[in-house]
């Protein structure tokens, strides 16, 4: 996906397009200013590490001359990689890996085709694109980035038929498990848009530092959230998420101690449940629910429901307990 909307001639250049570099320059000369695009993902790699994201001729050759300079030293393997690692894919996440688990919760590697064009859509403009913040503008870019594909070869026209129809497919829980301190960060980032701009923010690597300490707000906010999952349960079973508005299943292959993800249910007997999280399969009985001893399973659930699942063994085999959503949610600043 990448390969195909910034660069589909990478394995094929040495550097710079030649065929790129004159439709950029006919256009700078039919608009009287340099502004069109045109860059390799070399060139884009020697201006992000190395040059400014001024827009003149001078610039430009220093651009090309690096990038000949970069493939001469580097292979495409290793060039693609520091492309990817250094990228920002909008709100002040940079990297595919980082980016992944930002917006979909799961690893670089586990993310399916249309999650993949969506990344490569923001590199362009990740504020316009934000999917959280402009979901419209965010699913016509990977669209767009999937025609691309279909373009180049990469998808056959069934398979770019089968992901122009999927939702975007955002995990509404992943920023705030990314995050040491979701609340203050964002407060922070929303005062250095509007007083540097967006360009500044995403693009020129502005070194931030604030009073929170990692390690103790990590500390704060597990207390907090697990006071609240407690003080939840201790009420009773509030029942599964069912319908639209039901959260995304997790579809990783990795599960953290205590971490938290919700499952589909797959099958339903009188005493317990089958539910699956992507390619793991876990069987609840009533062990796995010990908070809640009036709950029978075959009146609770039904296939398709969403439940949440809590870690209580990383594994492998993971172990898990049924879980719910708190009744209230809360926020700790440092």
């Amino acid at each position: 996906a990448l390969l195909a909307v910034e660069d589909s001639d990478f394995y094929h250049h040495h550097g710079i397009s030649i065929c790129g570099t004159i439709r950029a320059a006919l256009q700078d000369l039919l608009h009287g200013s340099p502004g069109q695009g045109g860059s390799t993902l070399t060139q884009q790699l020697a201006r992000q590490y190395f040059l400014t994201p001024e827009k003149t001729i001078s610039r430009k050759i220093r651009e090309a001359i690096l990038a000949i300079n970069i493939e001469r030293h580097y292979s495409k393997d290793q060039i693609l990689e520091m492309y990817s690692n250094k990228v920002c894919f909008g709100y002040g996440y940079y990297g595919v890996e980082a980016s992944s688990r930002f917006y979909f919760n799961k690893k670089a590697k586990d993310l399916t085709i249309p999650e993949a064009a969506l990344l490569a859509g923001l590199i362009q403009r990740p504020g316009y694109y934000a999917p959280i913040s402009h979901p419209d503008r965010a699913l016509a870019r990977r669209n767009a980035v999937l025609l691309r594909m279909l373009q180049t070869k990469y998808l056959t026209r069934s398979q770019y038929e089968q992901y122009v129809h999927a939702p975007l497919g955002l995990s509404p829980g992943s920023a705030e498990s990314e995050s040491r301190a979701p609340y203050v960060t964002e407060r922070i980032r929303m005062y250095c848009e509007e007083k540097y701009g967006e360009e500044a923010l995403y693009e020129k690597g502005l070194q931030v530092y604030t009073t929170i300490d990692p390690a103790l707000q990590a500390q704060a906010q597990r207390a907090v959230v697990d006071g609240l999952h407690s003080y939840t349960n201790r009420h009773g079973y509030k029942g599964p998420r069912r319908g639209n508005g039901a959260p995304p299943e997790y579809t990783g292959s990795e599960f953290e101690k205590d971490g938290r993800y919700w499952a589909t249910v797959q099958s339903v007997s009188p005493g317990d449940v089958v539910a699956r999280m992507g390619q793991t399969e876990v069987t609840l009985t009533p062990k796995n629910w010990p908070w809640a001893p009036q709950l029978v399973a075959g009146r609770t659930f039904r296939e398709g429901d969403r439940i949440l699942l809590h870690v209580t063994d990383p594994g492998p085999p993971p172990e898990f307990e049924l879980d719910q959503e708190p009744r209230a949610q809360a926020a700790l600043i440092a």
